[in-house]
């Protein structure tokens, strides 16, 4: 058995993977396809799906219009090797997107997340 997350964009799912995967250390984009068929979330070719990883874990997206927002009950911590690795990954993740309380922010896409020093695992 394997375990996917999945993510659900309104928009900006392809732009979002494609920032995401190149800030984060061993991620890549396996696909992202868009749907011929009529959906119930839209007519054919308005809905796109992806699949892709970021560092070790590996996600599924769909992009298929508003549902329900992105929030705090699901997001991503990155441990990082150093401050310098933080900070890189901070000003770059809240970039368009906005700094909150205790070391959370979300990016551009209305993601949020948090970085702190920490083992990486090897």
């Amino acid at each position: 058995m394997k375990v996917t997350q999945h993510l659900w964009f309104e928009k900006g799912m392809g732009a979002a993977i494609s920032f995401h995967a190149a800030l984060i250390p061993g991620s890549s984009i396996g696909s992202i396809s868009t749907i011929p068929a009529d959906t119930p979330s839209g007519p054919a070719g308005s809905v796109k799906i992806a699949a892709f990883t970021l560092g070790d874990q590996r996600y599924m997206a769909i992009e298929a219009g508003p549902l329900d927002p992105f929030n705090h009950s699901f997001s991503i911590i990155l441990q990082c090797d150093d401050q310098a690795e933080i900070d890189r990954l901070w000003d770059a993740l809240k970039e368009g997107g906005s700094v909150e309380q205790c070391g959370w922010l979300e990016d551009r896409w209305g993601f949020p997340g948090r970085s702190f020093p920490g083992a990486s695992a090897s």
